[in-house]
């Protein structure tokens, strides 16, 4: 894609982002009121802060390594996926043990162990946008930022219009993080290990996983 249609995408995302964040602001705080709206806040805080841990500036490290040698784009994203989701666990865990902590009523414990879920999602997300940058593939982030950004909005308006549970409003997040993973996750990504990587069979060697054993070596004198 030229540079004239990335910028002219760009551009177009940030002002629909910024109309429906306008629109969300406006009509959000009317119907959750005082405390629904500290508990809305305070859960996406969390997950926020805690995201830090996932993600622990691998993004542009990511970036900068596929653009230097694109033949790496698959494991390189195989290795960042691997390493954000062993980080989410000790992440997650650690953000329910500070609402025990804080001692959050059972509604906020319910809102921050769904913004964590969605949290996770979002930097598995964060790590297909940082690949594809290196590649260059900005018309496909993008795309994955625009559908993100409006289903956002159009939900939270919905959910808001419809007087929905506040709960709801959190699970809802999900469907926009999951199109966005959806729009990015490149095909072939995880692909079968190879012939080499697979445990031989008894009957023809030593199984390993380092590659093929003679069943009968031979050694120098």
């Amino acid at each position: 894609m030229s540079l004239k249609k990335n910028l002219g995408m760009t551009a177009l995302t940030q002002l629909l982002s910024w109309g429906l964040t306008l629109g969300v602001s406006l009509k959000l705080p009317q119907y959750l009121g005082d405390k629904n709206l500290g508990r809305f806040e305070i859960a996406g805080a969390i997950a926020g802060a805690f995201s830090v841990l996932v993600v622990l500036g691998t993004s542009r490290v990511l970036t900068r390594d596929i653009a230097r040698d694109t033949s790496k784009f698959a494991p390189l994203l195989r290795t960042a996926l691997k390493l954000r989701l062993t980080l989410a666990l000790p992440a997650v865990l650690l953000g329910l043990l500070l609402t025990v902590l804080l001692r959050y009523d059972t509604t906020t414990r319910l809102l921050v162990t769904i913004s964590l879920l969605v949290m996770v999602i979002t930097c598995v997300s964060d790590a297909l946008a940082a690949a594809r940058a290196g590649r260059e593939e900005f018309g496909r982030i993008n795309a994955a930022q625009l559908t993100e950004k409006l289903s956002t909005g159009a939900l939270l308006l919905l959910l808001a219009i419809l007087k929905a549970p506040l709960w709801l409003f959190f699970v809802a997040m999900l469907i926009p993080v999951g199109l966005s993973v959806a729009i990015l996750w490149p095909p072939r990504v995880l692909p079968p290990p190879a012939a080499s990587d697979r445990p031989l069979r008894l009957r023809d060697g030593v199984s390993t996983k380092l590659g093929a054993v003679d069943a009968n070596p031979t050694f120098a004198a």
